[in-house]
């Protein structure tokens, strides 16, 4: 009797440990886009002979109670139902219509037929497109003797860019502006900038409203000239990094073309000094300058 019990109790804590080991699982951190679904991609860390793992139940926690769960065994889900878990084979997560709110960081625990994932962490950054930019002015029409304000506006993006302004000889007078972003009901931005003038500035007679993310990506551009002879004609874009308040200058030779073939424009970056490439990300091609962001070596 006492060799059958000694028997019983080694078997039961074979399968005891078992049930309790340990794994892991691994997600990587991501960057969602507002309105647009995002994969949280995630893999377990397993052992070989680990290929038969389901899962079991699924917790995601950011604040308390947790923001989502999910127990296939006992058909219970509560909590947000825009995330998802595809699959019971495979751990990666689903944001459905991804908002501002669902920026931050998350806890990720998982029970499995394997026994009990260790849990991780992910954060999930979110972004979303500015408008094109609208130009306004007070007051409406430009008068000689007035030194008139304008406005340009841009809503609708997240994270919180910045809005530069230029002449109609590409002088930067970004100087000359205040800057205002508001947040939205929905959390995304808005942003203003006021660029005051004086009587002296009429001279240019048009501004460019130049919008950039905060990667200092471009996201649009938009013009205001009061005579209709002047102002900027857009000959074309290029896909280019920008340090917030660092000009550089392009000198650009003139070329003859020949129809029908391929024409060559030689350009050099004449104020810039030093031995890292510059890597042009956006470039609008004006018809008497070019406006655009760079970045200063490689990637």
């Amino acid at each position: 009797m006492a060799v059958k019990i000694i028997l019983i109790l080694l078997l039961f804590s074979v399968h005891l440990g078992n049930a309790q080991k340990v794994l892991d699982v691994e997600c990587q951190s991501v960057v969602g886009v507002v309105e647009e679904n995002t994969t949280i991609p995630c893999t377990f860390k397993l052992p070989p002979e680990y290929n038969d793992v389901i899962i079991n139940e699924a917790t995601i926690k950011r604040w308390t109670p947790p923001l989502f769960y999910i127990n296939y065994n006992d058909n219970v889900v509560k909590g947000d139902p825009r995330i998802i878990l595809p699959s019971r084979t495979d751990p990666s997560l689903l944001f459905t219509n991804t908002t501002v709110s669902d920026e931050g960081e998350y806890e990720y625990e998982l029970q499995t037929s394997r026994g009990v994932i260790k849990s991780t962490t992910f954060s999930l950054r979110v972004t979303a497109e500015f408008s094109p930019p609208v130009i306004n002015s007070w007051p409406e029409g430009i008068k000689a003797d007035v030194a008139p304000v304008l406005y340009c506006n841009t809503s609708g993006g997240y994270p919180a860019g910045s809005i530069h302004w230029f002449n109609n000889n590409g002088v930067p007078v970004t100087e000359k502006a205040t800057l205002e972003i508001t947040e939205r009901d929905d959390k995304l931005l808005t942003m203003s900038s006021k660029l005051t003038l004086n009587v002296n500035d009429l001279i240019w007679e048009a501004f460019l409203c130049f919008v950039l993310n905060s990667s200092f990506r471009d996201e649009g551009l938009t013009s205001f000239y009061e005579a209709e002879e002047t102002g900027f004609s857009v000959v074309g874009k290029i896909s280019f990094t920008l340090q917030p308040t660092d000009y550089l200058e392009l000198e650009c030779q003139s070329a003859v073309g020949v129809i029908g073939e391929n024409t060559t424009i030689p350009c050099s970056f004449s104020s810039f000094q030093g031995d890292e490439d510059i890597i042009i990300y956006s470039l609008w091609i004006m018809s008497n300058f070019w406006i655009g962001t760079y970045q200063r070596g490689s990637q």
